[in-house]
């Protein structure tokens, strides 16, 4: 059975759609991922989605969570509410089973259940920051096993994609999860942020994600599944505005490669066009022949992700 690696998207739909609000355009092409960020658009009203992956188990992931949208059972079928314990299709990827034996087993030992509810029941970042920092979390056990487990090595091996995580040729950033986890308790409020929810409690215990919460039903015409790589999707269309979200895919890239894939990006564009890019592991610097012609647009905000240590917007205006 092929390996579903994301039953969620972990990457930050707030930023997609500020980015696509400030650059509105017909054409909208999305790395697969889970499907979340692409559902989350179409609830925005976004009218229709291109979504690609080589993985046919994350399309066929995508193409339940479709059906599921318009199920009498759908927060069963999700593992959604009340179900978030008990599986469902938000659960079922690799990465999610990772983070979910390590807050269903693990944490507890380490932070009680009483003292999480406590950090998310703060009502500010100061405050929230403050009682993260005190003695009712903060022990030389909870940090030990919290580095140890999310130490690079560790999650390279039993979380994330195969292909994202060779060096390629690449000189790699070392990434510190639970430093990149506290910036994220330092810059929004646990209440405001479902990645960390999910983290804290092995599901989204204080609510479910925003798509879900609305009305949003009969997508099916209006997000189209691609079984092939962006890149490669690209190279076949003409040039034309469009918005395009790239994951961290360039992870997966050896160094000579990520000039060609500037270049499909700058053949298959034109003026109107927003390119949006997660990185990892490496700091990617996009060449000087595609910088004569895009912009990058400072971060309208934080990512609430603590994966990545950087993101990028370019515009060609």
């Amino acid at each position: 059975m092929a390996t579903l690696h994301y039953a969620q998207s972990w990457e930050d739909p707030r930023l997609l759609w500020k980015a696509w609000s400030d650059f509105p355009c017909d054409e909208v092409h999305l790395i697969a991922s889970g499907g979340d960020h692409a559902l989350e658009l179409l609830h925005h009203g976004i009218p229709r989605i291109h979504v690609y992956d080589t993985e046919v188990a994350q399309l066929k992931h995508i193409e339940q969570k479709i059906l599921a949208l318009d199920s009498p059972h759908r927060d069963r079928l999700f593992g959604a509410g009340a179900f978030a314990l008990k599986g469902g299709l938000l659960h079922a990827g690799r990465l999610e089973g990772y983070l979910r034996t390590f807050s269903r087993t693990l944490l507890p030992v380490l932070v009680s259940r009483r003292t999480r509810e406590a950090l998310y029941e703060t009502t500010d970042i100061p405050s929230q920051l403050d009682f993260y920092h005190s003695s009712q979390w903060q022990s030389k056990r909870w940090r030990w096993f919290a580095q140890r487990y999310f130490s690079p090595e560790r999650v390279n091996t039993k979380a994330r994609h195969p292909g994202l995580i060779q060096n390629q040729g690449r000189s790699a950033v070392t990434p510190n999860y639970l430093a990149q986890f506290e910036q994220c308790l330092a810059t929004h409020r646990l209440a405001d942020n479902p990645y960390l929810d999910y983290l804290l409690f092995g599901g989204h215990a204080h609510g479910d994600l925003p798509y879900l919460k609305g009305d949003l039903h009969d997508v099916q015409p209006r997000i189209l599944l691609h079984p092939e790589g962006l890149q490669q999707a690209l190279q076949k269309l003409p040039p034309a505005p469009r918005f395009i979200h790239a994951s961290d895919i360039l992870e997966g890239y050896p160094s000579e490669g990520i000039d060609d894939f500037f270049r499909t990006i700058n053949q298959s564009t034109t003026s109107g066009s927003t390119l949006v890019f997660w990185d990892h592991r490496f700091q990617t610097t996009p060449p000087a022949f595609f910088l004569e012609s895009w912009c990058r647009i400072a971060p309208p905000f934080p990512d609430r992700v603590p994966f990545y240590h950087r993101y990028h917007i370019y515009h060609r205006p």
